[in-house]
């Protein structure tokens, strides 16, 4: 099998932990932030709104990182920060302290982890079959609501929201040796082309210039 689908699967799960952690979870916190805290409705929209912030920052920085650095370390760099964001997210003893994580770790880390890392290794593996192969990896970011949300809801009724967050960083911490084991920029590095055809295979399949040159001379 073409490896480079084994890397559309990892793309599907680091899209799917990237959104379903920084996105997600905001829903199951929000009245266990209200209640710890005592703030209000306004100060409550606030996570998603530092994570969109924290994305807009560095979006550009980590696009232009994707060009020279292996993006197997960026997406390590990720899922470290996510999971330290929502490990010392537990110890938070002021409401800024939630909207930090979210925005420093939380936004930052999703970039990193998932959406450009992810989409540029899809480009690189593919050529014929990039629109499927980029489809399944953006599912992850589809089906990541329906999974986190009851998982978090039942985490957070068996443990409260301090121990949850830590859970949910050993979740993070969990795809870095998916990530460190599968990921690889380019199929060159294998030898192959994009779409795991051979120099050979791709070379045959390129379309011969035929047709006979007429001379205009008399």
């Amino acid at each position: 099998m073409y490896r480079g689908w084994t890397i559309v699967a990892v793309a599907f799960v680091s899209n799917l932990v990237a959104m379903a952690v920084v996105i997600y979870t905001v829903a199951v916190f929000l009245l266990p932030f209200t209640e710890e805290f005592g703030i209000g409705r306004t100060e409550a929209a606030l996570p998603p709104v530092m994570v969109m912030a924290g994305v807009v920052i560095t979006s550009p920085f980590i696009g232009r990182a994707v060009a020279f650095m292996a993006i197997r370390n960026l997406m390590i760099a990720g899922a470290l920060l996510l999971s330290a964001g929502f490990y010392l997210l537990s110890y938070a003893t002021e409401y800024w302290h939630v909207l930090a994580m979210y925005g420093l770790a939380g936004g930052t880390g999703a970039v990193l982890l998932g959406g450009i890392t992810t989409s540029t290794l899809i480009v690189n593996w593919f050529e014929k079959k990039r629109a499927l192969a980029l489809g399944i990896a953006m599912f992850g970011i589809s089906i990541s609501g329906a999974i986190m949300l009851p998982l978090a809801t039942l985490g957070l009724e068996t443990w409260g929201w301090r121990v949850l967050s830590q859970v949910i960083a050993l979740a993070v911490l969990a795809v870095v040796p998916l990530i460190a084991f599968f990921v690889v920029n380019k199929p060159s590095e294998f030898g192959l082309h994009p779409d795991g055809e051979t120099r050979d295979e791709e070379i045959n399949n390129e379309t011969p210039l035929t047709g006979t040159v007429v001379s205009t001379r008399a």
